[in-house]
Parts: structure tokens; C-alpha cells; sequence
């Protein structure tokens, strides 16, 4: 940054200031993310995320237009957004006292819950010890954090206090998969490596249901449609009720 005569500086490269100014999934997603991954230094003027993965940086560039080109390292020189931060209790000191926003308007505790996770969370798939596999996701963070986390949402989770400062909160099984679908419920936001983890899990257990079945047959009825007309002799090859090909299509479901 160039200093200016007035004493205030001059900014390299460009951002759009106004992304800042209205809470939206995408402004949850991003200050959630900062709050976990991202810091304040000392100046009050900076916010700096170091990142290995280069498409998060990819992500968030896009998404405040900024025309800065460092993938592995954003930096943000902004007193004024600084302050806005600080407002979702965003500071140099978060890592120990950081507590859950009250300013957020709680249509995007999702959004911010998923940005939080792709800093300070993880999602694996475990077994069960009889050969069974379920699902796991946690959230580690300062305690009040994560306390507040449990008193804010309706899904609650399993808390685990780590050490003097910090705790994590989990939730195993069933509920994880309802919470996963809750905060991955918008999709504009960024869904990385640890999304990819739930959602491949997911589709091994629909591959296990009737209902995964039951579309693949109607998948294979609307291929065959596209050469073979006569809607009996489809029935008679794949061995399928004639009175549920035509139920589909009446209802639209082979178009």
C-alpha cells in the first residue's frame, strides 16, 4: 500500500466494500470462516487467512471482487471492514474469548456454521466396531463458543471440554447427517474437500435404499423411452409393472 500525502493510503488492488455492508449465506459463510481461519493483526487494519488450499482463497477473492492474485495468502487492508468484523466479534483476541455473534440474523447460523467448519471443523466417516460405518462431525473453538453454538441451534451436540480454554461439540449418526444437510442447505456458499466427505457418504447409503432402486429403474425406463415407444414391451424387459411406467409418465417423471 502506497502512503498518501493526507496520510491515509492508497490500496494496490481492489475489493467490493459493500459485500460487507448486508448480511447475506455468502457474508455468514465468510466471517465464519474468518472467525476460524482467519486473523486480525495487531494494526487493527489487516485480516490475513493462509490457506493450502488454494480454491478457498479462489472463493472468497471472487466473491468481494477483489483483484488481488496471491491464491495461498489474503490479506485485507481495511480499517472499516476491520470494525464491521469486530461487530460479529472478530479481533486479534478471538482465539481465546471468541463467542458465537448475536448480530447475526440467526436465517444464516448455517451459512456461518459451514464457514466456521472449513477452518476449525471435521467431518470422517468411522466404524462402528462391528463393521458398520457412521457418520462424525466436530467443532473445536473456545468454550463459550461452543457452548453458545449448543444453545443457539436446534440440533444439539455432544460437548467435550479439551482444555482450559477450548472445547469441541459432535455430533455422531443420524443427527450429523441432519445437521450437515442443515448448514449445507444454501448452495452458493463454498463446499470443499470436507463437503465432498459427507456427500460421497451419503450417496453409498442412498445406493443402499429402496429408493435408490426405485430411480434407478425409472432412470432405465426414461433411456429406453428415447429408441422404444411400446411402454409394455419395456415393462416385459425390465421386469416392471406396466401401470408404474404409465403412472411416471402421466406425472412427468420421464421427460
Amino acid at each position: 500500500m502506497k502512503r498518501m500525502g493526507n496520510g491515509t493510503f492508497a490500496r494496490k488492488y481492489y475489493f467490493n466494500e459493500k459485500f460487507f455492508n448486508t448480511q447475506s449465506h455468502e457474508f455468514a459463510w465468510l466471517i465464519g470462516f474468518i472467525a476460524s481461519d482467519g486473523h486480525i493483526r495487531k494494526n487493527n487494519k489487516t485480516i490475513v487467512i493462509n490457506q493450502k488450499e488454494k480454491e478457498k482463497i479462489i472463493y472468497i477473492t471472487n466473491l468481494i471482487e477483489s483483484t488481488r492474485s496471491d491464491y495461498f495468502n489474503f490479506y485485507l487492508h481495511s480499517f472499516r471492514i476491520v470494525q464491521i468484523l469486530n461487530q460479529y466479534n472478530i479481533n486479534n483476541k478471538k482465539t481465546f474469548f471468541y463467542r458465537f455473534p448475536n448480530k447475526l440474523n440467526k436465517c444464516y447460523y448455517s451459512s456461518f456454521l459451514a464457514g466456521y467448519i472449513e477452518g476449525d471443523g471435521c467431518i470422517g466417516v468411522y466404524d462402528n466396531g462391528s463393521g458398520k460405518k457412521y457418520l462424525k462431525i466436530s467443532i473445536y473453538g473456545a468454550t463459550k463458543f461452543i457452548q453458545d453454538i449448543n444453545n443457539k441451534i436446534l440440533i444439539k451436540g455432544n460437548i467435550l471440554k479439551k482444555n482450559n480454554t477450548h472445547s469441541e461439540i459432535s455430533w455422531n449418526g443420524s443427527k450429523a447427517i441432519i445437521f450437515l444437510n442443515w448448514i449445507f442447505s444454501y448452495n452458493k456458499i463454498y463446499k470443499g474437500k470436507k463437503y465432498l466427505i459427507f456427500n460421497e457418504y451419503m450417496s453409498k447409503l442412498y445406493k443402499n435404499t429402496e429408493k435408490y432402486k426405485y430411480d434407478k429403474k425409472r432412470s432405465n425406463v426414461k433411456k429406453i423411452l428415447k429408441k422404444e415407444k411400446n411402454i409394455i414391451k419395456i415393462a416385459q424387459t425390465l421386469n416392471i409393472p406396466f401401470q408404474t411406467i404409465y403412472k411416471w409418465k402421466k406425472k412427468g417423471l420421464l421427460c
